[in-house]
């Protein structure tokens, strides 16, 4: 089945385009910087292979270029080659624009729950739904056949009136379609180590369903209005506040890639 999993981010580099050789071949890496507000940005990482950019592109992505980036998100897990589980999140792009000046961040997200989601309350008392959406998607490969790729599970975040209504009317498997933004976050794991965190804050969401080929809608019950509340922008974490990382996100980092990557 189809599934949505679009993102576009116009910001900066913070640094000029990295690159590495491994066996796949060249894989290229650059972070962009997304203007939250005046005095806060998210960095939005970017990784592709080395084919798809051309040898004018290149050059223009320098330390402090503005960049705009479409494409969708990958993130999910695996196991490198001593057996470790190593998490991962970037975007994977569809066209790179150099010389386009702009704060912007901006995300579709279409896909099923992998579980209920968990409500709970910061210090300051806002509550928040957190759950994970498993969003497929499929490719043509070399011969132009089309492809499942592997699914991104991505971790997403819903403010006060908007995470009451997830938490009230979406479980595991329900399928949802979500509007927002990619946040990213500095925090310590465990072992002291500086880590960034990649959260999917959504700003409007939605009851999704599809037809199945040859098949009507699967039966559902008709759905709730979203409280009016909801429509209102959704509160984003207030400066200072800390809440825990649940320990299966806690190993999220920037991508740093030793050569076991499976793609």
């Amino acid at each position: 089945m189809a599934y949505v999993n679009n993102i576009t981010v116009c910001g900066h580099m913070t640094a000029d385009l990295q690159t590495q050789q491994n066996d796949r071949g060249e894989s290229c890496f650059f972070i962009l910087a997304v203007n939250r507000s005046k005095d806060e940005a998210d960095f939005i990482p970017v990784r592709v292979n080395g084919n798809f950019i051309s040898d004018k592109v290149r050059s223009q992505l320098v330390k402090d270029a503005p960049v705009l980036v479409t494409g969708h998100i990958e993130s999910g897990s695996y196991k490198n080659k001593d057996n470790a589980t190593r998490t991962y999140f970037y975007v994977a792009p569809d066209s790179i624009q150099p010389g386009v000046s702009g704060n912007f961040n901006s995300a579709t997200l279409f896909g099923n729950l992998t579980a209920d989601p968990e409500l709970r309350s910061t210090a300051s008392g806002t509550n928040v739904a957190s759950f994970d959406v498993a969003s497929n998607r499929r490719y043509k490969d070399r011969n132009g056949e089309w492809k499942d790729a592997a699914p991104s599970f991505i971790h997403v975040n819903a403010w006060e009136a908007k995470g009451d209504f997830v938490a009230r009317y979406f479980k595991k498997g329900s399928c949802i379609l979500l509007a927002g933004s990619v946040r990213s976050r500095r925090f310590n794991d465990k072992s002291g180590n500086a880590r960034t965190a990649y959260d999917f804050v959504a700003t409007n969401i939605s009851f999704a369903d599809y037809k199945r080929d040859g098949q009507s809608a699967p039966a559902t019950q008709p759905a709730p209005a979203q409280p009016a509340a909801s429509v209102m922008p959704a509160a984003q974490p207030q400066p200072g506040v800390q809440y825990d990382v649940p320990d299966q996100y806690a190993d999220f980092a920037t991508v740093e890639d030793d050569g076991d990557l499976p793609f």
